[in-house]
């Protein structure tokens, strides 16, 4: 099926800094309410759900999750001179200095330049400031906080098929779901209650899950099954085909991820549906850096599915195109198979 690389392109754009999600969380709502029919549109403690309601009172619940949030800075103190001194999360360092970037404030959107050292001087790039074209630390004050977000200036493109450009991690993972949503929506009678839960934090490792399992009027306690889809690895360059980190690669469809937290059942479950969708099995060095590590405190059947991606947590991810429709294939697959599970 050909994707929508408008909304692609749409959501990828949209600001969304660990912390400070506010901005994606109302694009999420707006478009839920606008194209969604038959799902209800939630926002519930911070975060934002669609649910596809079962008509069988005693149906079961399953879960896709993706969260919205992406790698940036924070402003640590000003200089004198006006200076931001800033500590990352999750970022690359090398990968900033000389970065525009843009700085989410109580007024708005300021611009900002990451400072980086002539090469004349040979001096090392180590501390991270960044030049709001402020004189003084007076003059700065009044236009940035303590603690304010700063992210690199959002920008994305497609080129020959591959998309490049900032916030992939975990933008592309949206755009999946928000996809699977449109397409489950249609579906006019279905068994079994379906979550799509957009997460906030999961780049500074502090999912908020925790409404699901509260006195929420509106989600089952039950859930039975999770799915956790979000960018993962792709070790496809030259200088990272190494024996010693996973084989993946971009165009040749989603990882399905064989982590410790992964469930053998809901692996063989997928296997079983896959059909003639082009998948990569990868085992990665630990649990698996994700959401799943939180959900499995709920004690219930969970799978990454990843999306191809290279140059991740930098100004110039990219994914294939292909891969995008492939995971949306296998999701919808998930869904409309689940009898096959046995829960």
């Amino acid at each position: 099926m050909p994707i929508d690389t408008k909304l692609l392109l749409d959501v990828v754009k949209v600001p969304a800094p660990s912390g400070f999600e506010y901005i994606i969380k109302e694009y999420l709502l707006n478009y839920g309410r606008i194209h969604l029919k038959n799902t209800d549109v939630i926002m519930d403690s911070g975060e934002v759900y669609f649910l596809k309601k079962s008509q069988n009172k005693n149906a079961k619940t399953v879960l896709f999750d993706a969260h919205i949030d992406h790698v940036s800075l924070r402003i640590m103190n000003i200089t004198d001179d006006g200076f931001l001194i800033c500590r990352g999360f999750g970022v690359n360092n090398a990968d900033l200095y000389g970065k525009e970037v843009k700085i989410l404030t109580k007024n708005g959107f300021i611009s900002g330049l990451i400072v980086i050292n002539p090469p004349h001087l040979d001096i090392k790039n180590t501390q991270l400031l960044v030049d709001i074209f402020a004189k003084n630390k007076e003059e700065a004050s009044k236009l940035v906080d303590i603690g304010d977000a700063i992210f690199y200036k959002p920008y994305c493109k497609i080129i020959n098929n591959f998309l490049t450009g900032t916030s992939l991690d975990n933008h592309i993972g949206v755009f999946c779901l928000l996809s699977l949503a449109l397409l489950v929506d249609k579906i006019q009678s279905i068994k079994y209650n379906i979550i799509f839960h957009f997460s906030s934090r999961e780049e500074t490792g502090n999912l908020k899950y925790m409404t699901m399992i509260s006195e929420d009027k509106h989600l089952s306690k039950n859930i039975e099954l999770i799915f956790v889809v979000d960018a993962d690895l792709a070790n496809d360059v030259y200088n990272l085909k190494r024996d010693d980190l996973p084989k993946s690669a971009l165009g040749k469809g989603p990882i399905i991820s064989r982590n410790i937290r992964d469930d053998y059942e809901v692996y063989q479950y997928i296997m079983s549906i896959i059909g003639d969708i082009p998948y990569q099995l990868v085992m990665s060095d630990g649990d698996g850096g994700n959401n799943l590590l939180e959900y499995g405190k709920l004690n219930v059947y969970g799978q990454s599915i990843g999306i191809p991606l290279r140059y991740m947590h930098s100004s110039v991810e990219t994914c294939y195109l292909d891969d995008l429709d492939w995971t949306i294939q296998l999701l919808y697959n998930i869904v409309i198979n689940l009898d096959k599970f046995k829960f």
